[in-house]
């Protein structure tokens, strides 16, 4: 009884210290483990792991900042919003018949596979709802920009369709090459500070409507 209470008190005052005693044989040899030591480790693989998330995020934004231009302030911030709301509404309408029958619009004979239909059908609408929002919108015009070069070097101009139609109402690639200009402007300009991407992606960026800092000397 007296060496079960000696023992017992040596495994209570092993776990006060943070030491767990793991019995490895019969003739009472422990194995001491450091359970304080264990926790620290963890803790610190936790800690790691969390600051390797943290990086990562802080790499994909980065990344993702890079995209954008100088975000535009000012009345010219008014005109890009404008620009957007117009032709990005216009676009959703011209692709939401299509999102309808995404792999069948272009008919039962068409040459291009279904799933480039239906690719032409996804950029022009939410491409075009990217545009009303100014959200994404690099990637946005850059997938516009695509499907009207396609639809005007594939379609309209072997067709011999003119520029501007003659008689008004006939086919042209005037839209086509009209949607192209202007994602070809929200790529270089961006799209301004009225904008979901300037709230994403403008924190601590200067705007390009913005005053210059006062020169200190």
């Amino acid at each position: 009884m007296a060496c079960g209470s000696s023992r017992d008190e040596r495994e209570v005052s092993a776990m006060a210290n943070g030491i767990l005693l793991v019995p490895i044989c019969l003739i009472g040899a422990y194995l001491l483990i450091d359970t304080r030591s264990l926790g620290l480790l963890a803790s610190r693989v936790k800690h790691d792991r969390q600051r390797t998330v943290w990086i990562q995020g802080d790499w994909l934004m980065a990344r993702m900042i890079r995209l954008f231009p100088a975000f535009l302030g000012g009345p010219g911030a008014v005109g890009v919003l404008a620009l957007r709301l117009v032709a990005g509404t216009a676009m959703m309408l011209h692709g939401w018949p299509k999102v309808q029958h995404a792999t069948s619009w272009m008919g039962p004979n068409a040459a291009v596979p279904g799933i480039l239909q239906a690719l032409a059908a996804v950029a022009e609408f939410g491409g075009g709802l990217c545009w009303v929002l100014g959200l994404l919108t690099p990637l946005a015009s850059f997938l516009i920009f695509c499907t009207m070069a396609v639809a005007a070097g594939t379609v309209h101009i072997p067709a011999g369709h003119p520029f501007v139609a003659s008689p008004p109402g006939g086919p042209s690639y005037e839209p086509a090459l009209g949607y192209l200009a202007i994602a070809v402007a929200l790529l270089l300009v961006g799209p301004g500070k009225l904008s979901v991407d300037a709230l994403l992606f403008g924190q601590g960026r200067p705007g390009a409507g913005d005053s210059p800092a006062p020169a200190r000397g």
